[in-house]
């Protein structure tokens, strides 16, 4: 199991992309652990779904407001049966 409950990915990294990284993630680790969220400044609709392909639960836009965070991180962890304190 992995001591990880949530990972945040970009998806513009340099060498591997974050749809790379999630891929290699659900392919050595549960569909459902860890909890894998994505960063982006796409606000194309096909990064959505393309996330979703590969396993992803759940996106979060740049520019990164706390707000949009916290609501993310919250939607995606009360899917997964988690509770965020606060």
């Amino acid at each position: 199991m992995s001591p990880f409950h949530v990972v945040i990915l970009d998806l513009h990294m340099p060498e591997m992309d974050g749809f790379e990284v999630a891929t290699r993630i659900r392919k050595f680790r549960s569909r459902n652990r860890p909890s894998i969220i994505a960063l982006t400044a796409s606000a194309e609709e096909q990064v959505w779904e393309r996330c979703l392909q590969v396993g992803m639960n759940g996106v979060i836009r740049k520019p990164v407001l706390l707000r949009g965070l916290e609501n993310e991180l919250r939607t995606v962890l009360q899917r997964a049966g988690e509770r965020l304190s606060g």
